[in-house]
């Protein structure tokens, strides 16, 4: 038992080994994209092994040559679906090729130039029953191979294009019961080398680039839906070449020298919904009114035709008046320089429509109107016209369908919030704006570089799939630089708005210590203005009819010392005896005048304004005392509104340099004052002299009687 085991388990181990060393990868010399393979220009002889998934082949720009059976024996042929010879030098195939190919739905055989038709012939026996699309493509072909071989098969598209081939015989094709869709363009059939006959089935049909002069007439091709002739030399078509066309969807006139859209041109195909007539070598002259008079137009292709809309025998309101369900319509490459009126009119009556390509035709401006007439509007291209700027918020107003808008190459220079107002930013899903000469200064980029650098921004720029890019135009550093790429100090070295906002802040606070410093410069001064106020008012609501007297006989006092705390012995025995008790001088001492719990600042303003003088005590103490330079500031106030000398100054000791303040300095140069000394006749002088600058209230008696008396009789304290 346990030897079976080890048996079976080295058999598992040996298939293994086998199956991984079968494994086939994809060749160095192809490239594989999940079940596509694609070997091409490795100048092959020979079909190299591929993974059994592969199921597209495209094999060009090789040197195969000779292509037989079993130039597919290293493939697994029965599951290839589409198979794609190109360019490969083939001159020989054997019938029996792709026998192999049971699988084969889509075969293209193009480029081998020096292929045999009689080859084709013999190869068409052997192909799968299931094909549906056969491509002889470029093979210099003169005449068509023989179809029989495809008789019994699913065969619904045959691509003959770009041959030789200078008959179509609908007979042809006859037997081919599914064929649907018949390629015969850039050939050389020329009028009367036709017949449509044997394909009344075919519902799409290829005559572009052959030498017709005048319209084929397809009779009996009732079920023809697609007809493209674009690129033949005609130079005109009427209305009846269209007759019995009913099912005809799509119809592609391109290319054609017409110079006139006449009237109902087009009215007798009733399912026509795609027209194209672009590229009329320029020709194109006159458009009448009715010209697209059809009730089932969708999409109309007018694009590169230099067409002047501003002719003035063109009613510009007519031409698309008679298409209401226009959905598409491509102007490109024509001359509209029309006003905004004129353009409005044009394009009213189109409100079913979805998709507006106005590329390259002169525009100027965006109509801040253009959305109120195309309501239904998904798509505006307006690529390569001169537009510069528009209103964002009155321009995309009625916009609520708006998806995709192109305004790459247009000479915008400044992309700022008020273009692209936040409801078509959250509305659209492509916004394309490359090419455009952009100013990367800091003002006229900051917000779009804010945008692109999130993902909503990147998206809806479409910055991933850009092959023309975001470029600055301007200033000189940043030129030609993509604008994703740069880093925000590179636009903004330094942020305008941080400016704005350091300007005016510093501006506020430089406001702010103005004033300041003005309000603590006359600090006094409006202290002294704010009392005096309150004081004009207390005194009007005692007496409204109060009425002020003349002060020189009603002061309360006749002296307000202003001391420091440190100087009181001073006052108390010095001039409290002299000036008071001896010579009945009134003083105002604040230790003990001032009314008890009243406001400091309204004592020693009101004790100022009711002495007839200020007497300030000077020493270093006074000079360093916050209070008694606030005392000094009001007395100087009154003194210079009363406009008399009310101060008196007294010098107690000298006074350092460090201490001497501004106003103490012009107190002491502009004022006499009187210097105390302990000496005894210094200080019967210095009461001399300071009872002559304070009189008593009674100042009559007292002038006459300081004026007799001798100095003798002056009692000093030291003496």
């Amino acid at each position: 038992m346990e030897v079976l085991k080890v048996a079976a388990l080295c058999m598992i181990i040996f298939h293994g080994i086998l199956c991984k060393g079968n494994k086939i990868s994809c060749p160095e010399s192809c490239r594989c994209v999940g079940q596509k393979a694609f070997c091409i220009n490795g100048w092959l002889d020979y079909i190299p092994p591929l993974p059994p998934n592969i199921t597209y082949l495209k094999f060009q720009g090789n040197n195969l040559q000779t292509v037989t059976r079993g130039t597919f024996r290293m493939i697994k042929a029965n599951n290839i679906t589409k198979l794609y010879l190109s360019n490969n030098h083939v001159f020989n195939i054997s019938m029996d090729a792709f026998s192999d190919f049971t699988s084969l739905k889509k075969f293209r055989l193009s480029n081998e130039i020096t292929i045999n038709v009689t080859r084709l012939d013999n190869l068409l026996h052997n192909v799968s029953r299931s094909i549906e699309f056969i491509g002889f493509t470029h093979l210099h072909m003169e005449r068509l191979p023989t179809l029989d071989g495809l008789i019994n098969t699913s065969i619904k598209t045959l691509d003959f294009s770009y041959n030789y081939l200078s008959v179509l015989n609908g007979s042809h094709f006859a037997k081919l019961r599914s064929l649907r869709d018949l390629d015969f363009s850039y050939n050389a059939v020329e009028d009367g080398n036709y017949s449509f006959e044997g394909l009344q089935m075919i519902t799409k049909l290829n005559l572009a680039g052959n030498w017709f002069r005048n319209f084929p007439k397809f009779i009996n091709m009732q079920q023809l839906k697609s007809l493209d002739i674009q690129n033949t030399r005609m130079f005109y078509f009427k209305k009846r070449n269209f007759d019995g066309l009913t099912k005809l969807e799509s119809l592609n006139l391109n290319g054609h020298a017409i110079r006139r859209l006449y009237n109902n041109a087009f009215s007798t195909l009733i399912s026509l919904q795609t027209l194209k007539l672009g590229k009329l070598s320029r020709q194109l002259d006159y458009i009448y009114k009715y010209a697209f008079n059809s009730s089932s137009l969708r999409n109309l292709h007018l694009n590169n035709n230099n067409f002047h809309f501003t002719k003035s025998s063109i009613v510009i309101s007519d031409i698309f008046a008679h298409a209401p369900n226009l959905q598409s319509i491509d102007l490109s490459s024509n001359n509209i320089k029309l006003n905004e009126s004129e353009f409005l009119a044009m394009i009213n009556p189109l409100e079913n429509l979805k998709k507006l390509i106005m590329v390259n035709v002169h525009f100027r401006f965006i109509s801040n109107h253009m959305f109120i007439s195309l309501k239904s509007l998904a798509s505006l291209n307006l690529s390569q016209n001169s537009i510069s700027s528009w209103n964002g918020n009155e321009l995309f107003e009625n916009s609520t369908t708006l998806r995709i808008l192109d305004l790459s190459n247009n000479k915008i220079t400044k992309i700022t919030e008020d273009l692209f107002p936040v409801t078509v930013r959250n509305s659209l899903k492509i916004l394309n704006l490359e090419g455009n000469p952009f100013s990367c200064f800091c003002k006229d980029i900051k917000w779009f570089h804010n945008l692109i650098s999130t993902s909503a921004g990147f998206k809806l720029f479409q910055l991933g799939n850009t092959t023309e890019g975001y470029k600055c135009s301007s200033p000189y550093g940043l030129q030609d630089k993509a604008i994703h790429q740069l880093g925000y100090r590179d636009i903004c070295p330094f942020d305008p708005t941080l400016l704005k906002v350091i300007i005016s802040c510093a501006s506020i606070v430089g406001s702010v210590l103005l004033i300041l410093l003005i309000l603590y410069t006359c600090r006094w001064k409006i202290r002294y203005k704010l009392f005096k106020l309150n004081q004009h008012r207390k005194r009007h609501q005692k007496d409204e009819s109060y009425t002020p007297l003349p002060r020189e006989n009603d002061y309360l006092y006749d002296c307000f010392p202003v001391y420091a705390d440190e100087d009181i012995q001073f006052v108390q025995n010095n001039l409290v005896r002299i000036l008071e008790e001896r010579y009945n001088r009134k003083l105002c001492v604040r230790d003990r005048d001032f009314a008890i719990g009243g406001v400091f600042v309204d004592s020693i303003t009101e004790s100022i304004e009711d002495s007839r003088k200020v007497l300030i005590l000077i020493s270093n103490n006074f000079a360093r005392s916050r209070w008694c330079r606030f005392q000094l500031q009001i007395a100087l106030h009154r003194m210079a509104e009363e406009g008399r000398n009310s101060l008196v100054a007294v010098v107690l000791q000298e006074i350092s340099y460090k201490y001497l303040t501004n106003t103490l300095r012009t107190v002491l140069v502009t004022t006499p004052y009187i210097t105390w000394s302990d000496e005894c006749s210094a200080e019967r002088m210095f009461w001399e002299k300071l009872l002559k600058k304070i009189p008593s209230s009674n100042f009559r008696r007292m002038e006459s009687t300081v004026e007799e008396a001798d100095n003798d009789n002056i009692v000093a304290i030291n003496c």
